[in-house]
């Protein structure tokens, strides 16, 4: 019931397309997450990860849509390139 009522608050404050849009995300999400077999999805907050440095923050992914854009609109040679990921905490770039 909590999950009903935290939708209809989203609804009211973002607007129903935002909604749609994010739920859309959110599926898209899920299913990479099972084809690809991890669990990178979601935020983890500063004091699970057990970080006591005053510039730390939580940890929370980008959505493979705005990743695989724009990674795709790179003009790069993929065939002799490495990409070099700097450590997001779970494993997606």
């Amino acid at each position: 019931m909590k999950k009903i009522a935290r939708a209809f608050i989203f609804i009211r404050t973002k607007g129903f397309y935002v909604f749609v849009r994010e739920s859309i995300d959110r599926i898209v999400d899920n299913y990479y997450e099972m084809y690809f077999n991890v669990d990178t999805k979601g935020y983890v907050h500063i004091e699970d990860l057990e970080i006591d440095h005053h510039e730390s923050i939580g940890y929370g992914t980008v959505y493979y849509r705005y990743m695989i854009n724009a990674l795709s609109n790179l003009e790069v040679d993929t065939a002799n390139s490495t990409l070099l990921d700097f450590g997001c905490g779970k494993g997606r770039v």
